[in-house]
């Protein structure tokens, strides 16, 4: 997965500053326009970083770097779709 820092990009996954100390994370592979894009956000405090993922509001992990939260929160992106077979009638019978 690539991560961006910086701006929205086509990569998969963009970090975006929100201030001096706040994080978006977003995973582009997901509809950005109602919002399920975001993924989570990262606060630094003090010497730490703290990851809260939206899937799991409430809970925080904490990192020595930014990073290495990034990474953390990738585990909430979605992965590529299989590609499904084709599905291919087995019969003409009714029910």
């Amino acid at each position: 997965m690539r991560i961006k820092f910086g701006e929205w990009t086509d990569d998969d996954v963009v970090v975006l500053e929100l201030s001096e100390t706040e994080w978006r994370v977003s995973d582009l592979r997901r509809r950005e326009a109602d919002g399920m894009a975001v993924v989570g956000f990262v606060q630094r405090a003090e010497d730490r970083f703290e990851a809260i993922a939206v899937q799991e509001p409430g809970q925080t992990a904490e990192f020595s770097d930014l990073v290495a939260a990034v990474h953390y929160l990738e585990r909430y992106c979605v992965e590529d779709e299989p590609e499904l077979p084709e599905l291919r009638p087995t019969g003409t019978g009714g029910i």
